[in-house]
């Protein structure tokens, strides 16, 4: 009992010692993403003629988008701010092989304005689209496209459901769902970091260079019109779409937080993801190839509504075979 009430004594003042220790001290840490250069294809929404539809029908519609390169240039907020021409401003000390930077007193006050995304996307799009027939009037799609860039490649896939319905002349169809595209990055992270203890203030600036791929997630739908005369030598469709795809949502590799568990730890994560939209219109033409077999010929013209760039034309070839 007595050795019980001794420890007591005693670790009662180490506790309050303890506890105003770390109560005095505290870490903020704030994270920017200053550039990030990415490469990947745009994602291609499906093309599909309608014609008579019975259940169990099945269709592979092998493709290929060619003139699809392009470096479009954007903003992605989550910058530092930056000096009055537009530079994020450090100081470096050099002790001995250690370099220290630190932000210049005074000079980052201004909001960036510039571009610090780079999208670069491959010129060839090659897929393999699906089609199985519910019933009459409902299908479900998937397919797979393939891109590359240099000595990446990029494998994306897509899923979805086409509503459908046909007279003698004319076929409609909306189709919509989910794609996965990769993309490739090369980012800058910044991160600050600023110790208080007892009142004094430290602040060290630390950059990451982030290098990775990832597959995200993306949204589409499309609404196609085509001819269904069997005396024309020649059909048409036009086809429009909307897609969605994001760009930027890395996790960064390096550890940013090195600090024992006990310290009080406030973190502010600027960086926010990027995403893209396009709208595309692709009007053509498809020939009947025998029983079961069409080609098809369009080209696609897109234009980005997110401040990516200004539209392209992407003309395709198309070849389905209906089982």
């Amino acid at each position: 009992m007595f050795r019980s009430v001794v420890a007591q004594s005693i670790n009662t003042p180490l506790i309050v010692l303890f506890t105003l220790i770390f109560s005095a001290c505290s870490i903020t840490q704030e994270i920017y993403l200053q550039e990030v250069e990415v490469k990947g294809p745009v994602f291609q929404p499906p093309v599909f003629i309608t014609d008579s539809t019975e259940a169990g029908q099945f269709r592979l519609a092998p493709h290929i988008f060619f003139g699809n390169a392009r470096t479009f240039m954007g903003g992605v907020e989550g910058h530092t701010r930056v000096n009055q021409i537009g530079v994020y401003q450090l100081d470096t000390t050099r002790n001995g092989n250690e370099i220290t930077l630190r932000e210049t007193p005074g000079a980052n006050t201004y909001t960036y304005s510039g571009q610090n995304l780079r999208w670069e996307t491959p010129d060839v799009t090659a897929g393999l689209q699906g089609n199985l027939a519910i019933n009459k009037g409902i299908s479900l799609t998937f397919g797979g496209q393939y891109s590359a860039l240099g000595s990446k490649g990029f494998w994306g896939g897509n899923v979805g459901i086409g509503f459908h319905t046909a007279d003698a002349t004319l076929a409609t169809r909306i189709d919509g769902g989910l794609h996965w595209t990769p993309v490739a990055y090369d980012a800058l992270t910044v991160v600050v970091t600023r110790t208080s203890l007892f009142g004094s203030t430290s602040e060290d600036v630390l950059v990451f260079h982030d290098i990775g791929t990832e597959t995200n997630l993306g949204f589409y739908g499309a609404l196609s019109l085509n001819t269904r005369r069997r005396d024309w030598p020649l059909n048409f469709f036009v086809n429009l779409a909307v897609s969605r795809q994001r760009l930027t949502h890395y996790e960064p590799h390096t550890s940013v937080f090195p600090y024992p568990f006990y310290y009080s730890v406030q973190v502010t994560d600027a960086r926010t993801s990027s995403s893209a939209t396009f709208v595309s219109l692709t009007p053509g033409l498809y020939l009947t190839v025998g029983e079961g077999h069409r080609l098809l010929l369009g080209a696609r013209w897109n234009k980005g509504t997110d401040g990516v760039g200004e539209g392209f034309v992407s003309p395709f070839v198309q070849y389905e075979i209906l089982f």
